[in-house]
């Protein structure tokens, strides 16, 4: 999955439904400008809250650079959220989900 182009702060990409792929890993490439990317995830299908999630340490998911991480829970939905954006800030997210078979 991959969101392109968030530029401004509030910027939030399209929920992304995986509650079948326990494993994820996201990655956040481009110009930060003074941006934070949060992952977010619900497990509310119809009418979502959406919470920070975690990386494989425990910590919240967050990126201030470049660089990949694991997400730890499983969640139903994925987004990322763009905040502290400045005018040259433009990043694409990836998201990679997984499951054995």
């Amino acid at each position: 999955m991959k969101w392109g182009a968030l530029q401004v702060t509030g910027d939030t990409g399209t929920p992304f439904a995986c509650p079948n792929y326990p494993t994820q890993s996201v990655q956040v490439v481009g110009t930060f400008g003074g941006a934070t990317v949060t992952i977010q995830g619900s497990n509310m299908i119809d009418d979502p809250t959406y919470a920070t999630v975690n990386d494989g340490v425990g910590t919240a998911l967050t990126f201030t650079s470049a660089g990949i991480k694991k997400i730890m829970e499983n969640t139903y939905w994925v987004r990322p959220i763009i905040s502290g954006a400045g005018a040259d800030t433009n990043l694409d997210v990836y998201l990679l989900v997984h499951t054995k078979r």
